[in-house]
């Protein structure tokens, strides 16, 4: 679930590199771990043996355990990228549950309504459709703003993280990429990665996304803003930013995309295996 400020930056890919997108809702963001002492992967597996992938994922779709797959982490560290195309690889659903803030918020600004009623929000967060979230109209910087006057509401917050738990009930598996998936929302997923990258590497990202466009950018300024965002979500007493207890943690601060795509795949195929 998550507390979404204003629009939040994401790294998506373009030509191999990683590359900022503003087209995510801004929710929990915080500073990268290394110093905390955990490793960058842990308890990772090294890879699948035994029987195919494909095969396992085909024998799962009819089992009452299917897989979920959690991927929470700080802005621009990489986590939408990895999400999308994890759900890719295994014919698994996806979603980005910022973007269920922003479609709650959208539809009150659509039917006028005030975004300062937590009774009437949580009304119409019980009204999302999950498959009708339209990233591009979302990412509206209006929408944005709305979205995180309404995603401090600890009844929004409930009613959407109900929604955000059916949904990885989807056979035969979802991926489902926020801050806070693996310690509130599905807490018992069989995969949780924690993709994370130093706010230094966050700042330069955007900074050069912005210069690669043609802007002009004041990489300071960018850096201080990674850092109070990051501040402010593992500060915030609503489920804060944290890596789950059981999570992988995935530095991708010196990786590239294929390396950090091929670490959180070796976790994803040992999870599938064991459970085949």
């Amino acid at each position: 679930m998550e507390g979404i400020i204003g629009i939040e930056i994401d790294i998506e890919t373009i030509d191999g590199k990683w590359k900022v997108s503003q087209n995510r809702p801004l929710a929990d963001r915080q500073a990268s771990p290394k110093a905390s002492g955990r490793s960058i992967l842990r308890n990772g597996g090294s890879g699948r043996t035994g029987a195919s992938l494909q095969q396992i994922t085909k024998d799962r779709a009819g089992t009452e355990e299917d897989m979920i797959i959690a991927i929470d982490g700080p802005a621009a560290a990489g986590k939408g990228t990895l999400a999308r195309r994890i759900a890719e690889t295994y014919g698994f659903h996806h979603l980005d549950t910022g973007l269920t803030y922003r479609a709650t918020a959208k539809a009150l600004l659509d039917a006028g309504l005030p975004l300062d009623d937590e009774t009437i929000a949580e009304g119409m967060a019980r009204k999302v459709d999950l498959a009708g979230l339209d990233r591009t109209i979302l990412s509206r910087h209006e929408i944005g703003e709305a979205a995180s006057k309404i995603a401090v509401m600890p009844a929004v917050r409930r009613a959407l993280v109900e929604a955000q738990r059916r949904f990885a009930e989807k056979k035969p598996g979802a991926v489902l990429d926020g801050r806070d998936i693996g310690t509130v929302v599905c807490p018992d997923a069989p995969v949780k990665l924690y993709v994370t990258a130093s706010a230094e590497v966050r700042a330069q990202r955007r900074y050069e996304e912005i210069v690669d466009a043609g802007g002009s950018a004041d990489y300071d300024a960018i850096f201080e803003d990674v850092k109070r965002r990051d501040e402010r979500d593992m500060g915030r007493t609503d489920s804060p930013l944290k890596p789950a207890e059981d999570a992988y943690l995935l530095d991708t601060s010196e990786m590239s995309i294929e390396a950090a795509f091929q670490k959180a795949k070796s976790i994803v195929d040992a999870a599938l295996s064991r459970n085949a």
